[in-house]
């Protein structure tokens, strides 16, 4: 399972960070030991859905096959911030279910898809990420969705919490 945040708008973000940092820290509290913690994959800059989020994400990937990823649950502040359970595909490694959710993202934007990324989607990544690993998947994000994106924000792996990007070289 995948975590993804939308958010209404840029000004929500860290209000949205810090509440949704609150229920992850929560959720990792009371799991159970053998149970794997839900990775947050990014979060997704857009007031509509926001408001009135899917209940599965679909994309199809460069061969065109379909991927679809249903919404097992969600929480969060109505109208401002919503966070949603993703069900992922066992297997499936988290960069490329990123590269996947970006793109169900852009082609439910809008009716034919056409949607600029500037700044809609920001990539979460584990805060002990190496410095190299991180350029590489941030280059990576670029390359794929050219558009930009904005800075990443980091996911402590011990407690769950959402972590502000601390600047350094994440551009790649």
């Amino acid at each position: 399972m995948s975590v993804l945040l939308l958010v209404r708008a840029m000004s929500d973000l860290m209000r949205a960070r810090r509440e949704a940092s609150e229920i992850l820290a929560i959720q990792y509290r009371f799991r159970k030991r053998d149970e794997s913690d839900a990775a947050v994959l990014g979060t997704w800059i857009d007031p509509r859905m926001a408001q009135e989020f899917p209940v599965a994400l679909t994309c199809r990937d460069r061969a065109g096959a379909l991927w679809t990823f249903p919404v097992r649950e969600s929480a969060g502040v109505p109208y401002v911030w919503t966070m949603l359970w993703l069900d992922v595909p066992d297997g499936t490694g988290c960069d490329a279910v990123r590269h996947f959710i970006v793109q169900a993202l852009i082609e439910n934007s809008t009716p034919n898809g056409v949607v600029s990324v500037s700044g809609r989607f920001a990539p979460v990544f584990a805060v002990n990420t190496a410095a190299e690993a991180l350029q590489a998947k941030m280059r990576c994000l670029r390359e794929r969705f050219p558009d930009g994106l904005a800075p990443p924000l980091f996911q402590d792996p011990v407690t769950g919490r959402l972590l502000p990007f601390q600047g350094g070289e994440a551009d790649g």
